[in-house]
């Protein structure tokens, strides 16, 4: 019972793409991320490659139980996974020596792997808040209608999302490792929307590529 680690992303999908996209749901996170990753846009320095790994129960068993998707500087993205599998995958990160903001997953399995980075590192970490991922059911238009009209970003809004994605990093505590990046990866598929008043644009909207029938809604 170990952790298997690459930076192949073909040879990660080839054992764990059938368990990451039985359960979008619970692997959106780590789907997001692989979908970035394989994005024709997407170049990496050697210090920020990505960096991916499975768990298995047993040796010889095929069925995985857990896995990590981890793009240095960013989040950590983990799945479900038992205890052993929490407990062993702190000392993987800690091997690789590479920067991290923190990790992202089911609460069980951050609290259990909060624990055993301090025990192994005997630094303290925190989870920092907890959130819940609510699917889309119906769309309803607000009454009274909103006074405007909604339009896909383009590259002349640049200024504007960056600002906007920095004061939204700002306002709920997240650590945004790298907005330009953010920005540009999502004007590159159309994945920004503006809301326009007479007055100009009033508010945002993003949303992740789709993958596995899924997406994220993010931030608005």
């Amino acid at each position: 019972m170990t952790w298997t680690t690459m930076d192949d992303l073909d040879a990660f999908l080839a054992v764990a793409d059938d368990y990451l996209s039985a359960r979008p749901d619970r692997h959106t996170m780590l789907l997001s991320a692989i979908a970035s990753h394989r994005s024709a846009d997407h170049r990496y320095a050697a210090e920020c490659a990505p960096l991916y790994g499975w768990w298995r129960e047993a040796s010889g068993e095929r069925r995985l139980a857990g896995a990590f998707v981890w793009t240095p500087p960013h989040l950590i993205a983990i799945s479900p996974m038992p205890g052993e599998a929490t407990s062993r995958l702190a000392p993987v990160i800690a091997a690789q020596r590479r920067a991290t903001t923190g990790l992202v997953g089911p609460g069980p399995a951050v609290h259990e792997i909060v624990g055993a980075w301090f025990r192994h590192t005997g630094s303290r970490a925190y989870v920092r808040r907890n959130t819940r991922l609510y699917r889309l059911g119906r769309l309803t238009w607000p009454k009274p209608p909103v006074p405007g009209r909604s339009r896909p970003a383009t590259a002349g809004d640049r200024g504007l999302l960056l600002e906007w994605c920095e004061a939204f990093a700002r306002e709920t505590g997240e650590r945004l490792a790298d907005g330009a990046a953010l920005v540009d990866e999502r004007l590159a598929y159309g994945g920004w929307t503006l809301w326009e008043s007479a007055d100009g644009p009033v508010s945002l909207a993003g949303i992740t590529r789709a993958t596995s029938r899924m997406a994220r809604i993010t931030p608005v």
